[in-house]
This record gives C-alpha cells, structure tokens and sequence, in this order.
C-alpha cells in the first residue's frame, strides 16, 4: 500500500484455464474495490476474459496503450494497468529503445496516478 492505495502486482499463466482460475482468486481474496490498482502481465489480448473480469471488478477500463510485447517489435497488447474508479489514470506510454529491449521480454508501462 502507498499512500492509501493497494497495489497488486500480477502475472497471469499463460493457460487460459489457469488464467481464469487465477483471476478468481484475486477477485475473492485479495483485490479490493477502492483505491486499486492492478498491473502486470495478463498473458491475452485485451477483450479477453480476464481483461473483461478485471475491468467489472475495478469498475473501470484499464490505461490505453499500446502494444507491450514482445519487447523487440512488441505487436500484442498483454500487459496492462487496472485502477478503482477513484484513481485517475492519467497520460499512459509504452517506451522503447534498445534499454526496454535488453531489459524484459516485455515492454513496460508507464502511467500517472492522480
């Protein structure tokens, strides 16, 4: 928690049955319904189960941004950051450069909460 707001930080499998069965879990135990946010790497595009769960639950749609991986010519949208209606996201970018590149397989995010 930082300043009042719970941060949880995830990464979903990569099977989507396991996926699902993750979210659940989260959604039950331990991701609270104000002063959220929800970031990581949610392992399917968004629209996709998760993502639409994540969103119902936090109650509102996650930062926009662009594609995150693969870090070298990132095409798909996997990651993302979720937050409670009472956390303003604000401006979101997805940076690259040869430091991404080396640095994950993923490109990160990069977004002001207000």
């Amino acid at each position: 928690m930082v300043d009042g707001v719970t941060f949880v930080v995830v990464h979903l499998s990569l099977v989507r049955s396991e996926r699902a069965a993750h979210v659940g879990t989260l959604l039950v135990s331990v991701i609270p319904t104000v002063r959220t946010v929800v970031l990581g790497d949610i392992n399917e595009q968004p629209g996709g189960p998760a993502w639409v769960r994540l969103e119902a639950h936090l109650g509102a749609p996650p930062a926009p941004t662009g594609p995150t991986f693969p870090a070298i010519d990132a095409r798909q949208r996997i990651d993302a950051v979720f937050a409670t209606p009472d956390v303003v996201l604000g401006t979101a970018s997805v940076p690259d450069g040869p430091a991404v590149e080396a640095g994950s397989d993923h490109r990160p995010i990069v977004v002001d909460l207000r």
